[in-house]
């Protein structure tokens, strides 16, 4: 802050040069020893002038005052007006022109701002603090030397009064009281010549101290206005002007352009307009039916990018993918449906049917569809690996070796060999799952679907010897997948499970086969590992040991796994209302080698932590055990809460009762109900739960969910209902496929499309 020289106007100064005014004191020597009735006169004359004085200073300041928190306000709020500024010129950062010049305007503001700060801040030394301390100080002294004056006065004129009416006959208390008038007259003189002084100097001192700090305010606004003149002398007005008017202009212009623009209508042809200048990448509006029970009608925007077919709505931003990979299917017209202008879109697992405006759009729909058909197959990167797409279809058809175009495609269908199915291409694809987990053979085509691991057609012989409850072997090749097992088998895969199962091999029990080794030396490795589980580590402490010995990566991220299983499971004993101060985490969990287990499966199933999940099975947890601290509930009932339908599928591979009951009577599917998680429920119908059972509150499946008025639940309870009704009715053998028809269709969007599952209209 700095100030500038004020220059007074003229008739101001020649009063300040003219004046030849001496301030001298308010009254005389003799006249304040006199103590005379004009000494009193003006004495009282001078006080009423300086409480005068003080009303009025009080009153400057206390409006000073409102006027510093009033400017404070203002401030405040300009403040305010000044982020709304800074966001309205965010709003415009890619308009340069209005950008930059908003940016100079809001920092022109901001420095405004900070020079009226600089004001209030002068104002408040200048006007409030000076004068507040001349009145604190000055006047202040002033008030109490007159009570002492006014004191000693009274006292003197006692002295006087009582000096007077003493008798001639006592001359010795003539002498006592006149020795003390004396010296009360000395006193009150003196005194007299203290306050005279004081008033006189503060009559003085008032003119200057009032003007100083009167003229410090006016030099800081000068200061003020004088730093805004010179800021804004900086801003270009004139320019901004200009460009303001040019843009008005370029509005006019483009609004008459636009006004002609409904001529244009009538002449536009739509339906050419959908290649949008390439036949192979069509884009346009089209109804597409649904796949869910009621089969609605929806109106969807849809492109052809990167060999997919994609749609959204109008007001959606993202992209939802209908076909991952246009090579894989087949596009012809449909005649049989109730709809005109329809025409559907094959893939080996599921169709889909659209419906466009006219015949002409249909036509030309589907000739574009084709092309990009036929352009993504010859193109560039049609021999690229499948399995490099982003999501898994629903796989509740077989997906079998046959070939994975339509034969009702021409002669595209026989040009080139078929290709591989995707299941194989996507589990194989998983690092280290393209070798058998046990003999590490190269191209395993068999997996153990519950173990989640691939094998080689030797070790999956071996795996069906122990029993689908070790071991539950499927083809990667010719056996139908659920989309949960395949999500299951990416979640695990051999170099997990291996972890496990081989934490310290033992060669002197059995030696790893390779791909040449016969099936009795595959069969001792094989049980050793899985069945009499010979290479696990048996007890917490070899664990830790383990974890300090080891320094590989392996290790180091089983160690990591350990200790995160110890604090989730304090955690857990925390929530299930376990006192610390008593008793500790350490003796709840190692009570037994299997209750640790337990808990670990127990609090891996609550975070859905698939991998940490199986190394309590292959550790002994049991899949059905009951958390008496939590309800009752076991890790299924866990698992539905946390909303994976994969870890929920691997506790049922792996033996999990579906219709067990924590202690308030709840059954997972009382669970998935309440959650209105209708890919549980779906998983949990196909494997046979029972929507009969009641909770302590009397309530069943259907009866929750028609409670949370969850539509596609209670239809999914009572199309299961019936067909449980129905299976024993010789003539209604198609009432099995109704139902596993549209579970696969729920199972489908649970899946893939789960957000969307959650919006019934879609």
């Amino acid at each position: 802050m700095y100030f500038q020289s004020i220059k007074l106007p003229a008739r101001i100064q020649q009063k300040f040069t003219t004046s030849k005014a001496i301030m001298k004191a308010i009254v005389s020597l003799e006249e304040c020893l006199k103590d005379s009735p004009h000494f009193r006169s003006i004495l009282n004359k001078n006080e009423d002038d300086i409480r005068k004085l003080e009303e009025k200073l009080v009153k400057v300041i206390k409006s000073c005052h409102d006027m510093i928190d009033a400017a404070e306000v203002f401030k405040r709020s300009e403040g305010v007006f000044i982020n709304g500024l800074f966001d309205l010129t965010v709003y415009f950062k890619d308009d340069a022109p209005v950008y930059n010049t908003l940016s100079e305007i809001n920092d022109t503001m901001k420095k405004l701002l900070h020079y009226q700060s600089m004001l209030v801040e002068q104002m408040d030394r200048a006007v409030s603090k000076k004068l507040s301390d001349f009145v604190d100080k000055k006047i202040l002294e002033v008030k109490k030397t007159k009570r002492h004056f006014d004191k000693i006065s009274e006292s003197y004129d006692e002295a006087l009064i009582k000096n007077s009416q003493i008798p001639k006959s006592k001359p010795a208390e003539c002498e006592d009281v006149r020795n003390l008038l004396t010296a009360t007259r000395g006193c009150f003189q003196h005194t007299t010549l203290d306050y005279i002084r004081q008033i006189s100097c503060l009559q003085s001192q008032k003119r200057y101290e009032v003007l100083d700090s009167l003229i410090l305010m006016v030099q800081a606004y000068g200061t003020y206005f004088h730093q805004g003149a010179d800021l804004l002398k900086d801003f270009d007005v004139k320019t901004v002007v200009t460009s303001i008017e040019k843009m008005k202009e370029e509005t006019h212009t483009l609004q008459r352009e636009l006004e002609h623009n409904h001529s244009v209508v009538n002449k536009m042809d739509n339906v050419s307009n959908l290649s949008n200048g390439d036949s192979t990448r069509p884009q346009g509006y089209l109804f597409k039916r649904t796949t869910n029970a009621f089969k609605t009608w929806n109106r969807r925007w849809f492109i052809i990018e990167d060999n997919k077919l994609k749609y959204k709505k109008k007001s959606e931003k993202d992209y939802s993918t209908m076909e991952e990979d246009l090579r894989l299917c087949n596009v012809k017209p449909v005649f049989d449906c109730d709809r005109r202008f329809c025409f559907e879109i094959v893939s080996p697992t599921r169709y889909h049917i659209l419906q466009a405006d006219s015949e002409e759009a249909c036509r030309l729909w589907v000739a574009s569809l084709q092309a990009g058909i036929d352009a993504a197959y010859n193109g560039p990167n049609s021999n690229d690996n499948l399995e490099t797409s982003d999501s898994i279809d629903s796989s509740d058809t077989s997906l079998s070796s046959h070939s994975l175009r339509s034969t009702g495609n021409s002669s595209q269908n026989n040009s080139g060999p078929p290709k591989p199915p995707r299941v194989h291409l996507i589990i194989t694809g998983l690092p280290g799952n393209e070798i058998c987990a046990d003999c590490q053979s190269s191209d395993p085509k068999w997996a153990s679907v519950n173990l989640g691991i691939t094998l080689c057609i030797e070790c999956s012989g071996v795996h069906r010897s122990l029993g689908v409850h070790i071991s539950k072997v499927k083809s990667l090749i010719l056996d139908a997948w659920d989309a949960e097992q395949i999500k299951l088998m990416l979640s695990l895969g051999n170099t997990v499970v291996n972890s496990f199962y081989e934490e310290k091999i033992d060669e002197t029990i059995a030696v790893r086969p390779n791909s040449s080794s016969n099936a009795s030396e595959r069969e001792l490795w094989i049980k050793a590992k899985y069945v009499k589980k010979d290479f696990i580590l048996k007890s917490l402490e070899s664990q830790e040991n383990l974890n300090e010995k080891d320094t590989n990566q392996e290790s180091n991220e089983l160690s990591e796994l350990y200790c995160t299983i110890k604090d989730t499971e304090e955690q857990l004993t925390n929530a299930a209302g376990i006192d610390n101060d008593s008793v500790t985490i350490a003796s709840n969990l190692s009570l037994k080698y299997k209750n640790y287990f337990n808990l670990m499966l127990y609090s891996a199933a609550r975070e859905a932590n698939a991998q940490l999940m199986c190394k309590a099975i292959c550790k002994g947890g049991l899949v059905n055990w009951s958390n008496n601290n939590d309800e009752g509930m076991s890790p299924l009932h866990q698992s539905v809460l946390s909303g994976s339908v994969p870890c929920c599928e691997y506790l049922l591979l792996n033996g999990a009762k579906c219709n067990i009951q924590d202690n308030l009577g709840r059954s997972p599917l009382h669970l998935a109900t309440e959650k209105s998680d209708t890919g549980i429920v779906c998983l949990l119908l196909k494997r046979g739960a029972d929507q009969t059972l009641i909770d302590r509150e009397g309530r069943d499946a259907l009866s929750i969910a028609v409670n949370n008025a969850n539509a596609d639940i209670v239809t999914l309870l009572r199309l299961a209902k019936l067909n449980e009704e129905m299976r024993n009715d010789e003539y209604s053998p198609a009432s099995e496929d109704i139902f596993n028809e549209v579970v696969r269709d729920f199972s489908h969007k649970a899946s893939n499309d789960y957000e969307k599952l959650k919006r019934p209209n879609d």
